[in-house]
């Protein structure tokens, strides 16, 4: 018979151990954060914290489950479907709850795509490539939106360096992305270490529709320049008081977002 008391414990050391280790990384990057740009309003910064806090207690516990199940993470009301590309040590889990908002827009199935972050940017965008060439054949679509988080709008401007990402991609949108690269000049695991430390380095960017929504507190991906795309095609929406991850689930975001999704050629 199983040592219900034993389980118990086990578990509840569980949960502290991870609690303490997501209040652990919200407290260092914030300081970070702080360190670059100042501490601005202490009030509007504490509240970040939390709701930064309380995005990851919610969201990474479901990573395990989304590396098996939840390709399809949504669909809409017709249009073009959507490929949502997860960032730096995450996975499509990142994407449920903004699917789930977007359920009710003019928008198509909606899917996540899963890659490892340790790969170099060309590999993942080769991988991407073939996913997006699956989506098209499920849906019947002859393109796709891309909607990428953090290191995953480094992966769509690799896709979309060269004619057959542009020729599979209608339109396609970053959050909070490190466009131009971040401060950090720590250790970072993975081949593409040099992407996120100095951005994409395109020359050109592509000739689509473009947005890119970021947050001046952003405690991953700053200055909040690093986010800015210089393009005529591009439309760039500055947040204010919202985190890396509370940026994806602003409702800003999630209206802006479906705006420009539901967007005519």
């Amino acid at each position: 018979m199983p040592d219900l008391p034993l389980i118990g414990s086990i578990l509840a050391a569980t949960v502290v151990a991870y609690a303490a280790g997501v209040a652990l990384f919200v407290l260092v990057t914030h300081a970070h954060l702080v360190w670059h740009r100042g501490v601005g309003r202490p009030g509007v910064l504490l509240r970040q914290m939390l709701v930064e806090a309380g995005w990851a207690l919610v969201v990474q516990p479901m990573m395990p489950a989304c590396y098996f199940v939840g390709r399809k993470v949504g669909a809409g009301k017709g249009g073009t479907p959507i490929v949502f590309i997860h960032g730096y040590g995450h996975n499509r889990c990142a994407f449920v709850f903004l699917a789930r908002r977007l359920r009710g827009a003019h928008v198509g199935a909606m899917y996540g795509f899963n890659y490892s972050w340790l790969r170099s940017l060309h590999d993942i965008a080769r991988s991407l490539e073939v996913f997006i060439d699956e989506v098209k054949a499920e849906t019947g679509a002859s393109r796709v939106d891309l909607v990428c988080h953090s290191m995953g709008g480094l992966v769509a401007m690799q896709l979309l360096s060269d004619e057959r990402g542009l020729s599979r991609t209608r339109r396609f949108a970053t959050i909070a992305a490190p466009h131009g690269g971040v401060a950090y000049r720590g250790p970072i695991a993975g081949r593409a270490a040099r992407e996120l430390r100095n951005g994409h380095g395109l020359q050109a960017l592509p000739a689509l529709p473009m947005m890119s929504v970021y947050s001046d507190g952003d405690n991953i991906v700053f200055p909040k320049q690093s986010s800015h795309l210089d393009s005529p095609r591009a439309e760039n929406l500055e947040l204010t008081g919202v985190g890396h991850l509370g940026v994806l689930y602003s409702p800003d975001t999630v209206r802006s977002l479906t705006r420009f999704l539901e967007a005519a050629d």
